[in-house]
């Protein structure tokens, strides 16, 4: 009789105890998840959002099924790192644990950009729609009303001729990476690309606090072949023709190369930068003077291919507002003239920039940039 008792209470004993150790693993897990949200939180809100990506991925593996971890993840993904594919997942799960009957504008807002950038844009528009009444925010409701008429644009001027359109076709994974790749500019020949990379391993090995991502630095590739290339360079360890031109611990980017590929454009210090090819080696970046860098953020920069005529973007005063287009040409001194606003029909109150000029030295291209975030409008202007 005693044996068997003691033999029940043992097992009771057992039994409470694995109990026991049960609660403190799903509390130990909950805790642990709560923290990494937490963290996520304070790098968010600092602008650190790659570190904030990494606190929530860490709360959405303790915990697959968090409806907080899941949403905070995907919209930090698809809202500020750009990562729209790589959001979906975390969003679904948000909205299959949701708490309550109502789905929070931000998921639809998000769902829509997703539909949006893939070009399904019947179906962005029914989440557009969806929220377009009970959004708060000022700044999301002007986004959603220029998606909608950018929707109903698309929607109403479908491409009559999709086959002359040319392939878009990502360069791969020589070139490209995890993190951002832009302003592509090739030599003459074809044969170097030059481009802007926000990598960890870029000089500085830091985020910039304004946006959170990693400080800009300078990239070279060879064009081995029609899509091949060799492993990029960063500027500063290159040995040879880019050796004085170096990237620093702030931003610097490659903006673009003449049509003789004697001068390269950069950016850095939120002014322009030259740096002119002798004896194949580039020079030493100089700042250029005042008739371009006068205001307090210059941009872009583009040079016609005599190399006479340099459009840029630039807030200088007495401006349209915000960055304006402006021209100057090369006098007969050689030196440039005072800079030229492009004017009323082409600049407005918001931000004029990227501007290319095109081989026929008579049109350029440009971005128009609406409020904080960019309403995709590229113009096409002809100069008289």
């Amino acid at each position: 009789m005693f044996k068997h008792y003691k033999f029940f209470l043992f097992k009771k004993v057992k039994i409470h105890f694995l109990l026991l150790c049960s609660i403190t693993f799903i509390f130990s897990g909950c805790f642990k998840k709560i923290i990494s949200i937490k963290q996520g939180d304070k790098h968010y809100v600092k602008g650190n959002y790659y570190a904030a990506k990494e606190s929530y991925e860490k709360a959405v593996r303790l915990d697959t099924t968090s409806y907080t971890a899941n949403l905070k993840l995907g919209l930090i993904l698809n809202e500020e790192l750009n990562q729209i594919d790589e959001s979906l997942p975390y969003l679904q799960r948000a909205v299959r644990y949701r708490k309550g009957s109502d789905t929070i504008p931000d998921i639809l807002k998000a769902f829509g950009d997703y539909c949006f950038y893939g070009s399904g844009y019947k179906q962005a528009g029914s989440f557009y729609k969806g929220i377009n009444d009970v959004i708060i925010d000022n700044s999301l409701k002007y986004d959603v009303y220029n998606r909608l008429n950018n929707i109903t644009y698309a929607l109403g001027n479908p491409d009559k001729n999709k086959k002359s359109i040319a392939g878009i076709i990502n360069l791969g994974h020589t070139v490209n990476s995890y993190y951002a790749e832009y302003n592509s500019v090739f030599d003459v020949s074809e044969r170097r690309l030059y481009y802007t990379a926000r990598r960890p391993e870029n000089i500085g090995q830091a985020c910039d606090k304004w946006d959170g991502k990693y400080f800009e630095d300078m990239y070279t590739s060879n064009h081995m072949y029609k899509f091949g290339f060799t492993p990029p360079e960063n500027f500063t360890n290159h040995a040879s023709e880019l050796a004085n031109v170096k990237n620093t611990k702030r931003h610097e980017s490659i903006i673009s190369v003449s049509n003789n590929d004697s001068i390269l454009f950069s950016y850095k210090n939120n002014s322009i930068y030259v740096s002119k090819l002798k004896d194949g080696v580039w020079s030493e970046p100089e700042k250029m003077n005042r008739k371009i860098n006068k205001g307090r953020y210059q941009n872009h920069i583009s040079i016609a291919p005599d190399n006479k005529t340099i459009f840029f973007s630039s807030n200088k005063r007495n401006g349209e507002g915000g960055l304006d287009l402006f021209m100057v040409k090369l006098t007969k001194d050689s030196t440039w003239s005072d800079p030229i606003n492009l004017g009323p029909k082409i600049n407005t109150s918001k931000d004029e920039e990227s501007v290319e000029i095109q081989a026929d030295g008579k049109t350029i291209i440009f971005r128009l940039k609406a409020c904080r975030v960019i309403v995709v409008m590229m113009f096409l202007a002809q100069l008289l």
